[in-house]
């Protein structure tokens, strides 16, 4: 959902190396790490570094860097590249994005970015039964291409469209440096569509967005939606044909003194062709917490849905870098309808993930200079216990 902000923000956060920041696959929450600002045009460039640490199951221990150059040409537009290595990840992106003009709030944008990733593709990873490469190696997903998006507010209260046209070229590797190509995993199941390994996505996307939540770091009242549908067009070898449909919904309700109820639903569903990489992963810490990512199922359609509860605990905690501290109670569905085995090679179903699963749990919020960090405890259906660890609202 925060896709359709990025270019609102004076220091729009495309990060390095975590996303192809798909139309219908916004970038997580961490992602708006500053609040939004105004430059003032007569003032030089701005430049910033921000280092972005990680440690996860997927990846391993990372670590990317994130540049910007804000006020370039001093007309508010922004150049942001970034760089990401570790044990299992290695990657890197530029962008170029025009902003909202200052004090203008109907005044449209648009950003540019080609990026180049490669790492393990939570699709293929987790579940009760482990499914590798051939020698056991885990599949490793490489995106290579760029993307064109404007974006358009059409209401003073925010509503917000967008479209654009994505380009990528996909293939499954073994490793972070090497030529070879994989079509099937080690039991024969098919990863990619076409024969040779490399799939050449080409797709046209729409998307409507609205924020009405009061404050974007800590939101009390108010909603949040979007609703968008992306269409691939046939090229190369692969000759995907598909659209994509994705919405989600989030109500934010107070119930007492800085006390909020939250209730979000998200659903989506592929009509067509479904690349087993690109299919909907359910299960994380954007999702259904108590699982790992994907962890829940793989499927052609979705529908996940949360209930939370938030509650103050401090509202100036007197810290260098926190300030308010809150706590949280929720929980949390996710399914695939029973769509894993419509997916070519079932990569939920041959790892025997359940396809449904849902996860309850407590957690503390604190505000952050770099916005809202997450550390949440969560138990699933199946008895497994996580912490999640995240930077950026959840909802």
């Amino acid at each position: 959902e925060d896709w359709a902000q990025t270019w609102r923000s004076a220091g729009v956060k495309v990060a390095p190396a975590t996303g192809v920041n798909l139309p219908l696959s916004p970038p997580n929450q961490w992602q708006q790490l500053a609040q939004d600002s105004e430059l003032d045009t007569d003032e030089p460039p701005k430049f910033s570094v921000t280092p972005l640490p990680g440690l996860g199951s997927r990846k391993g221990a990372s670590l990317g860097l994130d540049f910007q150059l804000a006020n370039l040409g001093k007309n508010d537009l922004i150049l942001g590249w970034g760089l990401e290595g570790g044990e299992r990840t290695l990657a890197a992106n530029i962008s170029l994005t025009d902003p909202w003009a200052k004090g203008d709030p109907l005044d449209g944008g648009w950003s540019a970015r080609v990026f180049n990733t490669r790492w393990p593709e939570d699709n293929f990873l987790e579940g009760e039964r482990e499914v590798n490469l051939i020698h056991d190696h885990k599949p490793w997903v490489h995106r290579l291409g760029g993307g064109f998006q404007v974006f358009q507010p059409v209401t003073a209260s925010g509503l917000v469209i967008g479209g654009g046209v994505n380009y990528q070229r996909v293939s499954i590797r073994n490793a972070a440096a090497t030529d070879a190509t994989f079509t099937r995993d080690q039991l024969g199941n098919r990863m990619t569509i076409s024969d040779n390994g490399l799939d050449d996505l080409l797709t046209l996307n729409l998307l409507a967005f609205q924020d009405r939540r009061d404050d974007p770091d800590w939101p009390l009242r108010g909603y949040r939606f979007s609703l968008g549908t992306e269409q691939s067009l046939p090229i190369g070898r692969s000759a995907l044909v598909f659209n994509r449909l994705s919405a989600s919904f989030s109500q934010f309700v107070p119930i007492a003194s800085s006390q909020t109820l939250v209730f979000h639903i998200g659903a989506g569903t592929f009509i067509g062709d479904v690349p087993p990489y690109e299919a909907f992963g359910i299960g994380g810490t954007n999702s259904v917490r108590g699982f790992k990512q994907a962890d829940v199922g793989v499927g052609r359609s979705f529908v996940q849905t949360s209930l939370e509860y938030r509650f103050p605990i401090t509202e100036d905690i007197g810290l260098p870098f926190l300030s308010r501290v809150g706590g949280t109670v929720f929980a949390d569905y996710g399914t695939d309808l029973g769509s894993g085995d419509t997916v070519p090679g079932q990569p939920g179903e041959v790892r025997d993930k359940p396809g449904n699963g849902a996860g309850v749990g407590i957690g503390l919020r604190a505000l952050s200079v770099f916005g809202p960090v997450r550390v949440e405890f969560a138990l699933s259906d199946e008895g497994d216990a996580r912490v999640h660890l995240n930077l950026g609202e959840r909802f």
